[in-house]
């Protein structure tokens, strides 16, 4: 089994004042949101269940992420992830940024889901990201391409990463300050990069002129 891990708890801090999950963004069947939008992304992929981690309005994330849901199959929208989605919540969001989320996260996948052999880690702010990139990530591992793999464009790696179970451990022993970034560089001859002509692996809604940026394509 390969688990997506969606992390949706930050504070937006960077966007001053409103939560970017809940921007309108995309199509009504989505849910209208940022956060719904990447929910409807991932249950495209070829993962077998999806955790979500919320903090900041919890609530409202998690309302957003069950609409989204209740929309997709409604509509007839089947898919494993969609069927299996879990909404975990991280009371510590505030502390070590994501890490704190991403470390949350992977304690329920080690504790509930045990056959999970690898995980993938998304950001909920990234609503223009490709499925097909994820399922050619997926099918990559599945080849026996690398443990840690992760899409790049033009030379900058982005988003989801894929981490293997071996290097759990790893992720669960960061510190404060530190992140994912610190375990890919520590094994970073185990790690492979999936080359794409995506820049949706890059582009998030941290700021308000990123998000008028996602909304221009978006429209496109």
């Amino acid at each position: 089994m390969i688990v997506s891990l969606i992390l949706a708890a930050g504070t937006s801090s960077r966007y001053g004042g409103a939560n970017k999950l809940l921007l309108p963004f995309g199509p009504q069947i989505s849910g209208g949101t940022v956060i719904g939008t990447t929910l409807s992304m991932v249950v495209q992929t070829q993962a077998e269940a999806i955790v979500a981690i919320t903090g900041h309005q919890a609530d409202a994330v998690s309302v957003a992420l069950r609409t989204c849901q209740a929309q997709l199959i409604e509509a007839g929208i089947v898919s494993n992830g969609l069927n299996n989605l879990t909404v975990v919540h991280n009371p510590h969001y505030r502390e070590g940024e994501m890490l704190s989320s991403l470390q949350t996260g992977l304690r329920y996948v080690m504790q509930y889901l045990p056959q999970a052999k690898a995980m993938l880690v998304f950001l909920g702010d990234q609503p223009l990201l490709p499925p097909d990139v994820v399922n050619r990530l997926i099918a990559a591992y599945h080849q026996g391409c690398a443990r840690l793999l992760a899409p790049r464009f033009r030379g900058q790696r982005g988003h989801p990463v894929l981490i293997d179970r071996q290097y759990w451990p790893a992720v669960l022993q960061l510190t404060l300050g530190q992140n994912v970034r610190d375990v890919l560089r520590q094994h970073r001859h185990d790690l492979a990069f999936l080359d794409v002509d995506d820049e949706g692996i890059l582009l998030d809604v941290d700021t308000p002129e990123a998000y008028q940026q996602c909304l221009r394509i978006c429209a496109t």
